[in-house]
């Protein structure tokens, strides 16, 4: 309780300060890594907008679980059932070929449907998931800033309450005591904000290497329709000739 009583009266004390004076900080350190902290700020705003266009990409349904529900959601699920069911009723009416090609064709587009599935769910889990651990990186280094805006503040109330004390007051060893521990714990704030850009800027690498993933998603899912819809093309070409062989003979004769 005391404690809280002490938080909350030391915020007040920051509140006041910061109103009449410039919350500008002057610090050499600081100023080396400016444009280090500069440059994270661009690549997080690049990450954001990046996540932003990647996710609208996701269209069957984002953070989905249910594998069928996001099947509804593929354009193609619903050509893929109707098919089917033709191709059924068409062989039940003893068609020569034509059931059989509808039937593959079927089979082609549920091979695409589950593909573009996988292809979203490996989005969310290798691209959006591992981008958005870089946001959070950057979310802690403001937090880790602001501890820090409050440390320097800290340390400029405890000057001046030293500076306006009375040569003769007896607490001005206290005051000095209190100005001595706010130094050092701006120092230690300051080591570990420094630290926090510069991991965020050696993790860049790593940043690339989950945004170039979505490129080899596409391009994969794109191989992967070209092979299927070839390999199924062949087989539906297959069944069609040799069901319309027989016929053009007896044509023939």
């Amino acid at each position: 309780m005391e404690k809280a009583k002490k938080d909350v009266g030391q915020k007040f004390r920051r509140i006041r300060h910061n109103l009449v004076n410039s919350n500008k900080i002057e610090d050499d350190d600081l100023k080396i890594v400016s444009a280090l902290e500069h440059r994270n700020q661009k690549v997080i705003n690049a990450i954001s907008l990046y996540r932003k266009h990647v996710s609208n990409t996701v269209k069957t349904g984002l953070r989905e679980e249910n594998v069928d529900k996001r099947r509804k959601k593929v354009d193609e699920f619903a050509l893929c059932v109707d098919l089917r069911d033709i191709s059924t009723d068409l062989e039940a009416s003893h068609t020569t070929c034509l059931h059989r090609v509808i039937l593959k064709i079927s089979q082609a587009l549920q091979i695409i449907v589950d593909e573009k599935i996988k292809h979203d769910m490996m989005i969310e889990k290798r691209v959006l998931d591992d981008l958005v651990q870089f946001q959070e990186m950057e979310k802690a280094l403001c937090k880790s800033k602001e501890r820090l805006s409050n440390a320097f503040t800290d340390v400029d109330i405890a000057k001046k309450a030293l500076e306006k004390a009375d040569n003769t007051s007896s607490n001005i060893a206290q005051l000095q005591d209190t100005l001595d521990a706010v130094k050092l714990k701006l120092e230690n704030q300051k080591d570990s904000t420094i630290t926090d850009v510069y991991s965020l800027a050696a993790r860049e690498q790593e940043i690339a290497k989950a945004s170039i993933f979505f490129l080899k998603l596409i391009w994969s899912l794109v191989l992967c329709a070209s092979m299927f819809y070839s390999f199924h093309l062949l087989q539906c070409l297959y069944d069609w000739f040799h069901a319309c062989a027989p016929l053009s003979k007896g044509v023939i004769a």
